[in-house]
Parts: structure tokens; sequence; C-alpha cells
């Protein structure tokens, strides 16, 4: 919230935790830390404060809210009461970034200088997991600044890749026949762009409103939600692979290394080169053609009924998921480097790995295999990892 005195903490999110009793279950420490989260950048050290609830949360079986965790709530809500204002940096003033790491957690610091004093623009703070752990306080200090330099970097392009995102799931309505939707998003600046209350005077904004204006054409009803950030994970996550996913050129925006599907699906072509894995079933779906081979056409056969052709894709289908986007060798290659490497460098295991590309709807059907070579490859993994 921008005042005159600088950039100051909605106080309704302030109150929603101070006001909160200690928790009594999972489901309310999992709330009470999603509503830190959002008040994340006016925290100082909000990763450390955070810790005593994350040791709540990876007890599943048998929930202890101990002394530790009460002192830590109390100690939160303290700090909430008093919490700093945030200058806003003038254009082309000089800013100063400190880093900091402790054994659990890295932490960094924007300021600007104002005479003697030094006043806070952005707190960041990140907790270290796995492999991170083990790191060197030198090369936690080099992680801190490279998760910051992103952070910031996110920020900046953070509307553009919300936009980029609704755009994609008005893609995927229209694909499947849905004439009537509601989008929902956690960015105000597209919602209230959306719905013609902000006026765009950014001429890139510009030209993404255009692109949706243009994408609703074809829905008899369409309309826009404003949600929590904390409840919007699904739609953070098309946002981040939006970003992530930057091999192929904007259309929008000429020179962004940053995809609309949008507008380039119908321009990708859909041919399956031969002796990719869809091949055959790519073929017998679009051209009803089986191999010659009496073997491999049985076994086309067989598996046809698990995919489907949507807008010349091909999907799997699935029981329990959305539809799964079929990759080949070089997409799933990209796909698991950016979840193991990529904006959030989580260097989860294989099992955990092949698990999270299903879960962002993509399959292929060595998934299993290409994420245990990918970690057994990675220099990181192999040589922070426990003994």
């Amino acid at each position: 919230m921008v005042t005159r005195s600088g950039i100051e903490a909605y106080p309704k999110k302030v109150r929603a935790i101070i006001s909160m009793s200690s928790p009594r279950n999972i489901q309310e420490v999992q709330r009470l830390t999603g509503r830190i989260t959002t008040l994340a950048r006016f925290i100082n050290r909000s990763a450390d404060k955070s810790l005593p609830f994350f040791k709540v949360i990876r007890r599943t079986k048998n929930f202890e809210w101990n002394e530790e965790s009460e002192k830590a709530f109390q100690e939160l809500k303290a700090y909430l009461k008093q919490l700093p204002v945030l200058n806003k940096p003038v254009q082309g003033e000089e800013v100063l970034l400190y880093l900091a790491v402790t054994p659990r957690a890295a932490i960094s610091i924007l300021v600007r200088k104002e005479g003697m004093n030094h006043q806070p623009i952005y707190f960041i703070s990140h907790v270290l997991k796995g492999a991170e752990l083990n790191y060197l306080t030198q090369e936690k200090l080099a992680l801190d600044l490279v998760i910051t330099e992103r952070r910031l970097d996110f920020r900046a392009s953070n509307n553009e890749a919300e936009y980029k995102a609704l755009l994609l799931g008005l893609k995927a309505a229209r694909n499947l026949g849905i004439s009537r939707a509601v989008l929902y998003s956690d960015s105000q600046l597209a919602i209230q762009h959306s719905n013609g209350k902000f006026e765009i005077k950014n001429e890139n904004m510009l030209k993404y409103a255009r692109s949706l204006d243009k994408a609703k054409e074809g829905f008899t009803e369409l309309n826009t939600e404003l949600i929590p950030r904390a409840d919007n994970t699904k739609v953070d996550h098309l946002a981040c692979l939006v970003r992530a996913l930057g091999d192929c050129p904007d259309p929008i925006i000429p020179g962004r290394e940053l995809i609309s599907q949008l507008e380039t699906l119908d321009d990708i072509k859909t041919e399956v080169p031969e002796g990719d894995w869809r091949y055959d079933i790519h073929k017998y779906l679009t051209k009803k053609e089986l191999p010659s081979d009496n073997k491999r056409a049985k076994e086309v056969k067989r598996r046809d009924m698990r995919f489907v052709m949507v807008d010349q894709i091909l999907f799997k289908i699935s029981f329990s998921q959305p539809l799964l986007k079929c990759l080949g060798p070089d997409k799933a290659s990209s796909v698991l480097r950016e979840i193991h490497e990529g904006c959030c460098e989580s260097h989860l295991g294989s099992i955990a790995l092949a698990s999270k590309a299903l879960l962002a709807c993509f399959f292929w059907h060595t998934m299993r295999k290409d994420s245990s070579d990918l970690v057994n490859s990675c220099y990181n993994c192999q040589r922070h990892a426990n003994l």
C-alpha cells in the first residue's frame, strides 16, 4: 500500500496474523505460513522467523505446538505491530544490497541511503533446504545473491507473466470448447486492466491488454475475480512456467525471452519426427495410419485410448489430473532442468523430480529414467548430498 511516507503493508493482512489464536492443527499452521509469505517483503529475516512453524508442518503424523513454536508466534506478532515502512526507490539513485546467512536461511536487504541513515526498500529471505544446508558460507552468500537477483527480476517481470498465464488459460479453455468461464488471478494490475478500472500507461502492458481482449472473443460469458496470492498457487506455477520456458520468442513484446502460447500455438509445427516416442500414436490419431509391423500396430491400438489430440497437440489422458501434454526429448529435458535447477533451484531427488513434472501436467514415457540421469549427473547434487 503506497502512502506519502512510503510503502506500507496492508493493515488487513497484518491484523489477520495478529488476531490469530495459537494453531491447533497442521492446516492452521499452513494458513499462518501462507499469511507470513504475503508480508515477506516487509519482514526482516522472515525465513528464520518461520522456521519453527515449518518444523511443526513436517511432523504430519503427530501435531505438536510446543513452547518454541508459541514463543516464535508471539515474537512474530510483536514484530508485526511495528512493521517498518519501506522506502520508494528513486529512479537513477544508487541503492545498497546487504547479504547475510545463518545455518538455515539466506537473507538480503535492499536499502537506499538517506543522509547518515539507511532506509529499507525490500526484504528477501530464503529457507535453506536439501544440499543447500551443506554449502560453505561463501557458497551460501553466492546463493543468496543469485536468489535476490532472481526475486527482484521476478518483481519486474511478474505482471507480464501473470498476463501470459491468463492468456494461456483462455487458450486452454477455448480449445476445450468452453464458452463460459471465470478468470482467477492474484494480479490486481491484470484484473483491473481487464475490467477497465485501471488506466494503462505502459506501452508493453497495453500490448498485453489488447491480446487479452482479443483472447476473450468467442466466449459468451467471461468474468474476472481477484483472489489472495496464497489461494492462487496453480496460476503462480503457470506464471513461473511461462517465465521459465524462454526458448520461444515472445510475439507480444519482440526481443523478450518469454513465451506466449496464445499467439504462437497455431504457428508451431505439429509434425512429430520419426523416431520420437510419440510418432506412432500421433500418426494414428491424426491420419489413422498404423505401423507396418504387426506388433507395433497392436501396441499403438492398445495405447491410443490413453491419448487424445487437442488443437493438433498430443495429450495423455489422466484419471486424477487434467490432460498431460506429451513432450519430445528436447522439451522434456528443458522442463526437467527448469524444475531441478531453475527459478526455484529445488535440486529434488529423481522420484520427486518426475512427480513434479507430472504435477505440472507434462508426460513422456521415460520420465523416471531421465529424472534419475539428471540427478546423477548434477554436480551440486553429487557434491552436497548427504553421505
